[in-house]
């Protein structure tokens, strides 16, 4: 199971099947029906999955090898490097905006979070954690909850300080 880089899509493209974990880009790079994900830490669905990937002998489908075809094929890469670096321009320093966090902040889950029946994943401290409240806030207040919102200021406090939630940028509650 992979994590990070192409090595997931370069063989892929190849012909050859992958498993990947359901971390960072891989939760949304390839849709699930195209490639088979794997929540962290669920072996026996990686066990069933790779059995029957070597069991049937099954190829990368071609409808996944079109998707890659269609929107990370080798000339489309070159060609956004090539873009970067021949069109690059110097810019000013970016300008510095703090922006405090109050009453009408909003929140939300956080992108390197996902939720998972009832519990979170989260890559940068690769644990899984049953949060109800923030589970129910997140379904009732799908753009994003303001600290009132919460009705649990603590939490809130906590949540934040773990990396579970970040403000959403530019929303004022």
């Amino acid at each position: 199971m992979g994590s990070f880089g192409n090595t997931v899509y370069e063989s892929l493209g190849c012909g050859t099947p992958a498993l990947v974990t359901r971390v960072s880009s891989h939760r949304e790079l390839l849709p699930d029906d195209l490639l088979p994900k794997v929540h962290v830490g669920d072996m026996d669905t990686a066990v069933s999955l790779a059995a029957a990937i070597l069991q049937e002998k099954q190829p990368t489908s071609p409808q996944t090898l079109a998707y890659l075809h269609r929107h990370f094929s080798a000339e489309r890469q070159l060609a956004a490097y090539a873009d970067a670096i021949l069109n690059a321009r110097r810019r000013g320093p970016l300008p510095y905006r703090y922006t405090p966090e109050g009453s009408t902040t909003r929140y939300r889950l956080a992108p390197w979070c996902y939720e998972w029946e009832g519990g979170f994943y989260h890559d940068f401290l690769a644990t899984h954690q049953t949060l109800p409240d923030l589970s129910n806030l997140l379904r009732r207040f799908p753009a994003g909850f303001t600290p009132a919102e919460t009705g649990d200021a603590e939490a809130l406090v906590h949540w934040r300080r773990l990396g579970y939630i970040t403000p959403v940028m530019g929303a004022v509650g």
